[in-house]
C-alpha cells in the first residue's frame, strides 16, 4: 500500500476511493451475485493499475484541482471501459455493473469526494515550503 499511496493523506484517499468504488459498482449492478464480486475485484484492480500509472496518489505531485479532477475522471472511465467489455459477454450481462449507470453514479460522487474531503486533507499534510535547520556544528 505504501507503493501506491505514500503518506497518510494518500493512503486515506486511496482507501476511501476504493470503498466508494466498490459500493458504486455494486449499486450499479442489475442483479447482484457472485459474479458481481469478481467484477468488483476487477474494477478495483483496474483502478489501482490506472492510478499507479498516472501517480494519482503521489505525495510530490503538486496538482491543481482541475488536474486532480481529470485524473479522477480518467480512473472512472478506465473502470467503466472494462465494465463495458465484461457487460458485452451475454451470460454475464445482468450480473456485471452497467457501465452507463456506473458513470452516472461514479463521476459526481468520486469527483465531489476528491474536491471536498481529499482537497482539505492533502492541504493539511503538505510539506512546508521553507524549512530552517539550526545546528551547532558538524555531526560526530
Amino acid at each position: 500500500m505504501r507503493r501506491f499511496a505514500p503518506g497518510l493523506a494518500g493512503r486515506v484517499c486511496l482507501v476511501v476511493d476504493l470503498l466508494a468504488l466498490s459500493a458504486l459498482l455494486v449499486v450499479s449492478t442489475p442483479q447482484v451475485s457472485w459474479v458481481t464480486a469478481g467484477a468488483v475485484l476487477i474494477g478495483v484492480g483496474v483502478w489501482l493499475v490506472t492510478s499507479f500509472t498516472v501517480r494519482h496518489y503521489g505525495p510530490l505531485a503538486e496538482r491543481s484541482w482541475l488536474d486532480d479532477t481529470m485524473l479522477g475522471a480518467l480512473n472512472v472511465l478506465a473502470v467503466a471501459t472494462v465494465m463495458l467489455a465484461l457487460n458485452s459477454i451475454r451470460p454475464l450481462h445482468d450480473f456485471v455493473p452497467s457501465p452507463v449507470a456506473f458513470l452516472i453514479l461514479a463521476l459526481p460522487v468520486l469527483l465531489l469526494l476528491r474536491l471536498t474531503l481529499f482537497g482539505s486533507l492533502q492541504a493539511r499534510t503538505r510539506e512546508p515550503d521553507r524549512v530552517l535547520v539550526v545546528g551547532t556544528g558538524p555531526l560526530g
